[in-house]
């Protein structure tokens, strides 16, 4: 008895060794031919990293870096900067505000950018205690709040403007007839012919000459071209650089005010706040997959 159970011992054993044995060698040629797989189905595997650096300068300086909201004492709000408006000879001014995206891809990347302001009002009471306010931000306080981007930025608006020519045409941004002026407060569609359109009250174009379906509310038609382009401008989710990326550079995002334009000040209390987002994706098939974008937004392929 005591041979037999030696016996089926070592068998026992000799079945557990050649198990493990085939499963080390299967595992072993499963991970073998994953790491084959990879190399030669992925050759273009890389990093696609890109970073934000938030700062102002004077045009001949870096002044300093931006820094973020300090909610109370050593409590910040992340991604959110602090941007003066009161007082024209500070250094972190609005228009010494400066953004460039940091691109540390290895292959070719795509990246776009959103950017969130909110205008605020801080003061503090008779009892010491500090109060932070937003404030609502109509278009006139968009409008004053303008940033100015860099080149090869496409601003992918979800606005659509209109404007007044010298002949009291109605035409779209990029100067296209859309209505055509027949008499005063009366409009015909420019394409068909067929259709008449009256501005009511508030400006807003009508398609019928009592209760009427807005067509295009008088907020968004402007006086002239410029106006109706910048005013789209001010009205986006992202704003997508146009080309693709693969070496370490610096892409300028929000660059100087023209020299024409002067921002003046708000009065003391007022602060703009700032937050920005950056995303990148690998330029071979990731606006597709990731941004679930077909075609670029400002037309043609990726």
């Amino acid at each position: 008895m005591i041979e037999i159970s030696k016996r089926h011992f070592i068998l026992s054993w000799i079945l557990f060794f050649l198990t493990v044995s085939s499963f080390v060698f299967i595992t072993y040629a499963w991970f073998t031919t994953r790491l084959e797989q990879s190399l030669e189905y992925n050759p273009n595997m890389g990093i696609v990293d890109v970073d934000l650096d938030i700062y102002f300068h004077d045009g001949t300086t870096r002044l300093m870096s931006a820094s973020q909201v300090e909610i109370v004492p050593g409590v910040f709000k992340p991604g959110v900067y602090l941007v003066n408006i009161d007082n024209e000879t500070a250094n972190d001014f609005i228009e010494n505000f400066r953004v460039d995206v940091l691109v540390k891809s290895n292959v070719p990347t795509y990246f776009r950018v959103k950017i969130y302001k909110q205008l605020t009002l801080t003061y503090t009471d008779y009892l010491g205690d500090v109060t932070e306010l937003s404030v609502y931000m109509n278009d006139d306080i968009l409008r004053e709040l303008t940033l100015f981007y860099g080149s090869n930025w496409y601003i992918d608006s979800y606005e659509t403007a209109y404007y007044y020519d010298i002949n009291n045409d109605i035409r779209d941004s990029s100067g296209t007839i859309i209505y055509e002026f027949v008499s005063t407060g009366v409009y015909t569609d420019a394409l068909t012919q067929t259709e008449d359109f009256y501005v009511k009250s508030a400006g807003n174009l009508e398609d019928a000459e009592v209760n009427g379906n807005l067509v295009i509310r008088g907020f968004n038609i402007l006086d002239s071209q410029d106006e109706a382009m910048a005013f789209e401008n001010r009205y986006f989710n992202y704003i997508y650089y146009q080309s693709a990326v693969d070496t370490l550079t610096t892409i300028p995002l929000v660059i100087a005010f023209p020299p024409n334009v002067n921002f003046g000040s708000y009065p003391n209390g007022y602060s703009l706040q700032v937050g920005i987002e950056v995303e990148a994706v690998q330029a071979l098939g990731g606006p597709e997959n990731v941004w679930n974008l077909a075609t670029p937004p400002w037309g043609g392929n990726w």
